[in-house]
């Protein structure tokens, strides 16, 4: 039943989130590439300011925007090439399955959960409580645990420190979700269902 498709899901992002997201930031990391064309001026935005473009030998490029005066790039912008570009997209169709394996049957399996009387109040209530709480929370407290990575000897802390928050929340539902939730059967009365 739906039961074993959410489960799967979430443990599916437990297990993948961070290669998938250390992938992604390869594809994406210049000082790994192979430089093919020495830098170039393309053009002066404002004085005081210009763009500098690299390319790179898997199609990639890498725009800055550098102050004159200091020499210092204020902006990146990285265009993948063709082959990367690609790689990126399946990564994150990727992260939409998992998502859609939980997030699609969960409409269904919450209306089967309460019976009819109280269903709107039982189901909506938690639900907008818990998207609020765990989704409104998860960019600061991402944050948070990025800060606290950073040590002495790593001051630029662990870039991906910020998933252990997602997927420890993933993997706590997981866990109740196989000890709690009945899987339904095809053919109970909702409002029978205690």
């Amino acid at each position: 039943g739906r039961k074993y498709i959410m489960m799967m899901g979430l443990i599916f992002a437990v297990v993948a989130y961070r290669p998938i997201y250390k992938s992604m930031y390869a594809l994406t990391d210049v000082t790994t590439k192979t430089e093919v064309s020495a830098e170039q001026i393309i053009d002066s935005e404002k004085e005081g300011w210009f763009n500098v473009k690299k390319s790179y030998s898997d199609g990639s490029s890498l725009t800055e925007k550098v102050n004159s005066a200091t020499g210092v790039a204020s902006e990146r912008q990285i265009t993948l090439g063709s082959s990367p570009y690609w790689y990126m997209i399946i990564l994150v169709a990727i992260q939409v399955i998992f998502v859609t394996m939980v997030y699609g049957p969960i409409a269904a399996f919450l209306v089967e959960l309460f019976p009819t009387r109280i269903r709107y109040t039982s189901m909506s209530l938690p639900y907008h409580i818990g998207n609020g709480i765990f989704g409104g929370l998860t960019p600061f407290l991402a944050t948070s645990l990025y800060e606290m990575s950073k040590t002495e000897a790593t001051p630029d802390g662990d870039p991906f420190a910020g998933l252990w928050y997602p997927i420890a929340v993933a993997a706590i539902c997981f866990v109740i979700g196989m000890i709690f939730l009945k899987n339904k059967t095809r053919g109970e009365v909702l409002d029978d269902i205690n």
